[in-house]
């Protein structure tokens, strides 16, 4: 956790503006707490194991529960995974783990999610094709169409779209959807889900078994 005295003194070496009762007239206001937040990511990624504290008995405002004033329903526990929030910082390439896709997260060649009950599979397969499979069974129930080129990157991007770019950075496909903060979940029915910050759908594969 970042230290109190540590943030507060940003505050007073500044000055003017920055003082604690004017300072989001400031610019350089911004850019600390959008700094103290990396820093907690990256604390985050670095302690994977460890969760918030305080869960309870601390200040008013800082447990785990407790609503963030002055928004009446926001509490903290909403704000922790900054890539649900639909954004993450330029010095991360997180790869997508679980039965999802987050906001940033990443596939590479070789690299797949899969269902909770591992019966399905989402696979970036080497040869640059994206598909999804059944557990024992090669044919693929949704393949992206770009086999036969060089793998690169299967990207859920901020802008909420899903894409995949060859080894040379060109573009070769994508979902052709939007909305910031979409995320993608691999159902244990077998199905691909990308759903927005409300928890809306707003994309779902077919089930049809392709030849």
């Amino acid at each position: 956790m970042i230290r109190p005295d540590i943030h507060n003194l940003v505050h007073r070496w500044i000055g003017g503006n920055m003082e604690l009762t004017s300072s989001p007239n400031e610019p350089v206001f911004w850019v600390h707490h959008a700094n103290v937040d990396r820093l907690w990511a990256q604390w985050q990624r670095q302690h994977p194991n460890e969760t918030y504290l305080p869960q309870s008995g601390g200040p008013q405002g800082q447990n785990v529960g407790d609503l963030m004033s002055p928004w009446s329903g926001v509490r903290v526990s909403a704000v922790l995974d900054h890539h649900s929030l639909g954004y993450l910082y330029d010095t991360e390439n997180p790869p997508a783990q679980g039965d999802r896709m987050q906001p940033g997260d990443t596939l590479l060649g070789g690299d797949s999610i899969g269902s909770g009950d591992g019966r399905y599979r989402l696979a970036y397969e080497t040869d640059g094709n994206l598909v999804l499979y059944e557990d024992g069974d090669r044919t693929p129930r949704w393949p992206s169409g770009t086999q036969r080129r060089s793998p690169g990157m299967c990207v859920m991007q901020m802008d909420g779209d899903l894409t995949i770019d060859d080894a040379g950075g060109q573009r070769v496909w994508s979902l052709g959807i939007g909305g910031r903060g979409n995320r993608l979940r691999l159902t244990k029915e077998g199905t691909l889900e990308v759903s927005g910050l409300s928890g809306e759908i707003v994309w779902r594969s077919a089930h049809e078994v392709m030849a």
